[in-house]
This record gives C-alpha cells, structure tokens and sequence, in this order.
C-alpha cells in the first residue's frame, strides 16, 4: 500500500475534482480540495497456503500489477457536501478526470512534484469521524474513496536547479 501523509509546512497535497470546489488558497491550487493524507493499494500477487502447507502465490487471473482504490483524508471544508452527493451516484456521480498534485514548499513556486491524474472516476465511499488535522486540533474528518478506469503518475523535475 502507497500512503502518502502531508501533516507538516514542508508538504502538501490537491485534489481537483470535476467542477467541486475547496478551500485552498495556494495560489497554483486555488479552490482545489485540500487533502490531509492519502492511501492507494499497490498489489501484484496474492500468497496462499495450499493443502500441504505451502505459501503459494496467485497473480488473481492477471500478469500485471492491480491499484485499488484512491483513499483520501481530509477535514471537512465547503466540498464536503458535495462529496457525499457524489457518493451517492447518479450523473453527478462521474467525473472524467480527478488531478492529485503532491507539492513540497522547498521548490520554487510551490510546483507539484508528483502528479496523478486519474480518468472515468467515481467517488465509491464516504464516511465523517472525529480525527486530528495538521494543526493537532480535534476536528470532523472525512474519508473518501475513489475509483477509476486508467492512472497516471508523473514526476514533475524541479524547476530551481
């Protein structure tokens, strides 16, 4: 499992999803979701114990390596409504494309320095609990997942050197 934790000034992370609007105030993420941690499963083979005891590994019917759904973590700000709208399906359901930027303060600019862009994607979960932001304060957080047809991932090179 890839988490990715983003509790600190040297980092931070984004998403933009459809036409939903945050509360960031970044100024090359202004009015994307802020996002307080992150989790995507990575799996390729299964292990398994067959009759005589054996550790076993199965690929699951597949040569190629499988993600699982994009958990987000966040407090609850203006999008969160929206959210849970989207969780519930219907045509506001489905969005053609989610952008997740990964950003550290140490480049210049604030750039992001990895990107994942996601395709045909679909919010399959939400749930609200008490948890801690970045700040250590006690605050509703909300957990959401997304699902989606195709991912890609790019490093973005730093501009400072």
């Amino acid at each position: 499992m890839v988490t990715t934790v983003l509790k600190n000034a040297d980092g931070a992370a984004y998403l933009k999803l459809g036409d939903i609007e945050g509360e960031s105030v970044d100024r090359e993420h202004k009015d994307w979701i802020i996002i307080e941690s992150m989790s995507s499963p990575l799996f390729r083979a299964q292990a398994s114990t067959d009759s005589s005891g054996q550790c076993q590994l199965e690929l699951s019917g597949r040569d190629e390596p499988g993600l699982g759904d994009v958990v987000i973590v966040r407090e609850l700000d203006k999008s969160s409504v929206k959210l849970q709208e989207a969780s519930c399906g219907g045509t506001a359901a489905h969005f053609d494309e989610a952008v997740i930027d990964l950003v550290s303060s140490k480049r210049r600019g604030r750039q992001p320095y990895l990107r994942y862009k996601l395709t045909n994607v679909i919010v399959t979960s939400y749930s609200i609990s008490p948890g801690t932001n970045s700040a250590g304060d006690t605050v509703p957080m909300e957990s959401f997942s997304l699902n989606f047809e195709a991912i890609e991932f790019e490093y973005v090179p730093s501009r400072s050197k």
